[in-house]
Protein backbone atom coordinates (compact mmCIF):
# COMPACT_ATOMS: atom_id res chain seq x y z
CA UNK A 1 0.00 0.00 0.00
CA UNK A 2 2.81 2.33 0.74
CA UNK A 3 4.11 1.81 -2.75
CA UNK A 4 0.77 2.81 -4.24
CA UNK A 5 0.72 6.03 -2.23
CA UNK A 6 4.29 6.78 -3.25
CA UNK A 7 3.47 6.37 -6.92
CA UNK A 8 0.41 8.58 -6.50
CA UNK A 9 2.67 11.21 -4.97
CA UNK A 10 5.02 10.98 -7.94
CA UNK A 11 2.10 11.27 -10.31
CA UNK A 12 0.95 14.41 -8.52
CA UNK A 13 4.50 15.75 -8.57
CA UNK A 14 4.80 15.04 -12.29
CA UNK A 15 1.46 16.71 -12.93
CA UNK A 16 2.59 19.66 -10.84
CA UNK A 17 5.88 19.88 -12.74
CA UNK A 18 3.95 19.76 -15.99
CA UNK A 19 2.27 22.99 -14.88
CA UNK A 20 5.25 24.65 -13.20
CA UNK A 21 7.71 24.26 -16.09
CA UNK A 22 5.61 26.17 -18.69
CA UNK A 23 4.85 28.84 -16.10
CA UNK A 24 8.56 29.30 -15.44
CA UNK A 25 9.26 29.33 -19.19
CA UNK A 26 6.76 32.19 -19.66
CA UNK A 27 7.91 34.03 -16.53
CA UNK A 28 11.51 34.43 -17.76
CA UNK A 29 10.66 36.75 -20.72
CA UNK A 30 8.11 38.64 -18.62
CA UNK A 31 10.73 39.35 -15.94
CA UNK A 32 13.22 40.36 -18.65
CA UNK A 33 10.69 42.76 -20.20
CA UNK A 34 9.81 44.30 -16.83
CA UNK A 35 13.50 44.71 -15.95
CA UNK A 36 14.24 46.40 -19.29
CA UNK A 37 11.23 48.68 -18.82
CA UNK A 38 12.33 49.63 -15.33
CA UNK A 39 15.85 50.42 -16.60
CA UNK A 40 14.48 52.63 -19.40
CA UNK A 41 12.19 54.51 -17.01
CA UNK A 42 15.09 55.12 -14.63
CA UNK A 43 17.18 56.49 -17.51
CA UNK A 44 14.32 58.78 -18.55
CA UNK A 45 13.97 60.10 -15.00
CA UNK A 46 17.70 60.79 -14.73
CA UNK A 47 17.72 62.46 -18.14
CA UNK A 48 14.76 64.66 -17.20
CA UNK A 49 16.43 65.66 -13.95
CA UNK A 50 19.48 66.87 -15.90
CA UNK A 51 17.26 68.63 -18.45
CA UNK A 52 15.27 70.32 -15.68
CA UNK A 53 18.45 71.72 -14.16
CA UNK A 54 19.59 72.95 -17.58
CA UNK A 55 16.15 74.43 -18.25
CA UNK A 56 16.24 76.23 -14.89
CA UNK A 57 19.61 77.75 -15.75
CA UNK A 58 18.34 78.78 -19.20
CA UNK A 59 15.21 80.36 -17.72
CA UNK A 60 17.24 82.34 -15.21
CA UNK A 61 19.52 83.60 -18.01
CA UNK A 62 16.51 84.61 -20.12
CA UNK A 63 14.92 86.44 -17.20
CA UNK A 64 18.16 88.34 -16.59
CA UNK A 65 18.37 89.26 -20.27
CA UNK A 66 14.74 90.42 -20.25
CA UNK A 67 15.46 92.71 -17.26
CA UNK A 68 18.46 94.17 -19.10
CA UNK A 69 16.41 94.75 -22.25
CA UNK A 70 13.60 96.40 -20.29
CA UNK A 71 16.08 98.69 -18.57
CA UNK A 72 17.63 99.62 -21.93
CA UNK A 73 14.17 100.25 -23.38
CA UNK A 74 13.26 102.53 -20.46
CA UNK A 75 16.51 104.46 -20.84
CA UNK A 76 15.94 104.94 -24.56
CA UNK A 77 12.33 106.04 -23.99
CA UNK A 78 13.55 108.64 -21.48
CA UNK A 79 16.24 109.81 -23.91
CA UNK A 80 13.66 110.17 -26.71
CA UNK A 81 11.35 112.09 -24.39
CA UNK A 82 14.22 114.41 -23.47
CA UNK A 83 15.07 114.99 -27.14
CA UNK A 84 11.44 115.73 -27.96
CA UNK A 85 11.26 118.10 -25.03
CA UNK A 86 14.44 119.92 -26.14
CA UNK A 87 13.20 120.28 -29.75
CA UNK A 88 9.74 121.49 -28.81
CA UNK A 89 10.83 123.92 -26.16
CA UNK A 90 11.26 127.45 -27.46
CA UNK A 91 14.17 129.40 -26.03
CA UNK A 92 13.11 132.55 -24.23
CA UNK A 93 13.13 135.64 -26.36
CA UNK A 94 15.99 138.06 -25.66
CA UNK A 95 14.92 141.13 -23.77
CA UNK A 96 16.64 143.62 -26.01
CA UNK A 97 17.91 143.97 -29.55
CA UNK A 98 21.50 144.06 -28.32
CA UNK A 99 21.02 140.56 -26.75
CA UNK A 100 19.64 139.31 -30.07
CA UNK A 101 22.68 140.45 -31.98
CA UNK A 102 25.18 138.95 -29.59
CA UNK A 103 23.57 135.52 -29.48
Amino acid sequence: MDFINFSDGLANLEDMMALVIPIIIFMIPIVAILTAHQRKMTEILHTRKGNDQQAGTDIAALQHEMRELKQLMYQQAIAIDNLTHVRTSVPPAPASIQDRLTT
